[in-house]
């Protein structure tokens, strides 16, 4: 598999199976939209997203479309950002899983993308369609087919559909599914978007026929945390994120109730309870999970108060995704205790010493003993420099350049 590097800063953003991108001669407002998400979810996200995309072009207009309440929760994160208009857009209304999809959902997409691009006269450079839904990209292709702009379609994690292999019987079902609109939609004027590279990786492994047609780029950090002074004990280690399964909080749980009455340790978990674990027992907990959302300050002034983040992931469910809790502790400067996976390998090489990489359950439980016997505050601040300098490799000026060189390919395609 051929893979060409464009550097910048000493990130890398790049296509798999592809050459290196000119700059785009078009012009016309960069239009982001956002067929997905309401309130505060993906906020972080998208905030950092629109700041590359305004940084990699800043003689262009951006105009991003969202819901109403979406728009309400990104706007204090983008607060002094010039160069950008808010405009609301009526959402589907279902609030299906993303994965679904439907003719009526195909063609309230398309409605909704035309009407965007007749608002702005016609004139779209390109549209950014953060969806991930098959319905969305189907919409998207279909009326990029009839005259529209270049599209580029940011997935998360809803590629692991490429692993489960799972798919309806129902032939029309299937034809319009997320396995169908990767296989046959992407094209040089139809871009997918990935966030990390073992990421575009994996998906050209798993679905040969994308080769060239995935980008990718690191996941922007977001803003960074004022630091804050914390004693050295006890050592306070935390998950991040809803408590579930996928985030391995089941795991989480057990090494908690495992440790419960070493002296030195505090437990917490920073985030809301999935209904899987409601009613069960959280022993050893000093902060367990809450039974709502959190608010992003809250969620923040938790984070904060941590010395290390666990990130106890199994499977391989993130090896097609990136992890947005993981950027948090980034955006942080808060060193990690893993599981060893290639997503997590990753980052240990591009930054060094960032924490503890464990191999499994036993290992995690050991080091987290040895914290409590000998906690190192020297190690820790000197893992907590090599996480805010990996956040500086992900800034949103960092990526312009990079993401700038990829939405050109699309903009200049015939």
């Amino acid at each position: 598999m051929k893979v060409v590097e464009v550097s910048a800063k000493g990130v890398l953003a790049t296509t798999v199976g592809a050459e290196p991108w000119p700059s785009s001669e078009r012009h016309g407002p960069i239009v982001v939209v956002e067929l997905s998400n309401r309130s505060g979810r993906h906020a972080p996200f998208n905030a950092a997203f629109l700041q590359t995309v305004m940084r990699a072009f800043p003689e262009r207009g951006i105009a991003f479309w969202a819901d109403p309440t979406h728009l309400d929760a990104i706007r204090p994160l983008l607060d002094g950002e010039d160069g950008l208009a808010f405009h609301a857009l009526t959402l589907w209304p279902d609030k299906a899983e993303v994965t679904h999809s439907s003719f009526a959902r195909i063609l309230h997409a398309i409605a909704t993308l035309r009407q965007i691009h007749r608002a702005h006269a016609g004139k779209t450079a390109a549209m950014i369609v953060s969806s991930s839904t098959p319905a969305g990209m189907f919409g998207a292709w279909i009326m990029q087919r009839m005259g529209g702009p270049p599209m580029q379609f940011p997935l998360h994690g809803e590629v692991n559909v490429l692993r489960e292999g799972w798919r309806s019987r129902n032939p029309l079902a299937r034809i319009i599914d997320l396995h169908a609109a990767l296989r046959w939609l992407p094209g040089q004027r139809f871009r997918i978007l990935v966030l990390e590279r073992h990421v575009a990786e994996a998906m050209v492994q798993l679905a040969p026929w994308l080769e060239g047609k995935v980008d990718f780029i690191p996941h922007p950090a977001g803003a960074s945390l004022e630091l804050e002074a914390l004693p050295d004990v006890p050592v306070r280690i935390g998950t991040l994120g809803i408590a579930n399964r996928g985030r391995g909080f089941d795991l989480w749980m057990r090494t908690v109730a495992a440790l419960a009455d070493v002296p030195g340790l505090a437990f917490h978990h920073v985030g809301a309870m999935h209904r899987e674990f409601i009613g069960q027992p959280m022993t050893g907990f000093t902060d367990p999970p809450d039974g709502a959302h959190l608010k992003r300050e809250v969620y923040l002034a938790r984070l904060k108060a941590l010395h290390y983040v666990c990130v106890p992931v199994q499977g391989s469910y993130y090896d097609l995704a990136a992890s947005g809790t993981l950027l948090d502790a980034v955006a942080a400067g808060k060193p990690v205790i893993a599981l060893r996976r290639r997503s997590m390998e990753s980052f240990f090489q591009q930054a060094g010493d960032i924490g503890f990489l464990c191999e499994d359950e036993a290992e995690l439980r050991q080091v987290l003993h040895n914290l409590a016997n000998s906690f190192d505050p020297a190690r820790h601040a000197r893992q907590a420099a090599n996480m805010r300098r990996l956040r500086e490799s992900r800034t949103p000026q960092a990526l312009a350049d990079p993401y700038a060189r990829i939405l050109s390919q699309a903009m200049l395609a015939r």
